[in-house]
Order: structure tokens, then C-alpha cells, then sequence
């Protein structure tokens, strides 16, 4: 019996050879073979990153803070920084702001 097993398997070993060769020859190489990953998810994320960095323009690191510069020089007005200013002198007068850097609570503890 197991003798006849040794056989049938080589048998079906070459028989899927054979029919793998055949489909080579026909359809050429395989594309995505099963053991390696398919770069298809890869490929699209940089279309699509590609696609998403030219719609948007260029944003430098200076141009987020212009805005406060030119409202601290008197330049430039803005409601949100002035109601955000409000808050804070608020907050601050009744003694709900943040700490100062270095006066929290954890380190008032270990002092």
C-alpha cells in the first residue's frame, strides 16, 4: 500500500509540473504568484499620496504662525484669537489656567 502511495505521488507531482509548465507556456509567467504579497496596495497609496499632495498647496512651518505675529504687531485682527486671548486672561484670573511650566501639581509634590 505504501508502495502504491511512493507512486501515485510522484505521479502527481510530475502530472502538476506538466500542467504548470503548460499554463506558462500559454499564459505566460504568473503575475502575482501566491507567495509573495501583491505590491497593488502599496502602488495605490502613492497615487493616492501623490494625488492628495498636489490638490493641496505647500504649507511652510512660518506661515502658521504669521497670523499671531501679525496680531501681536496690532497688524491683524482676528475674532477666534481674540475670543481665545479672552479666554485665557479669564481663566487665568480665576486661577483655572493652565500652570506655568514647572508649577504642577506632581512637582510640588516633590519639592
Amino acid at each position: 500500500c505504501w508502495i502504491l502511495w511512493k507512486r501515485f505521488s510522484k505521479m502527481a507531482a510530475r502530472a502538476t509540473a506538466a500542467v504548470k509548465q503548460v499554463s506558462r507556456r500559454i499564459f505566460g509567467e504568473v503575475l502575482n504568484p501566491p507567495t509573495t504579497s501583491s505590491p497593488n496596495k502599496y502602488l495605490h497609496n502613492l497615487v493616492r499620496l501623490r494625488a492628495i499632495g498636489e490638490y493641496y498647496p505647500l504649507q511652510h512651518e512660518s506661515d502658521a504662525r504669521l497670523p499671531q505675529r501679525l496680531y501681536a504687531a496690532s497688524m491683524y485682527y482676528d475674532t477666534l484669537l481674540e475670543w481665545q486671548n479672552a479666554k485665557r486672561e479669564y481663566l487665568r484670573v480665576r486661577g483655572k489656567s493652565p500652570p506655568e511650566k514647572g508649577a504642577g501639581a506632581k512637582s510640588k509634590k516633590k519639592k
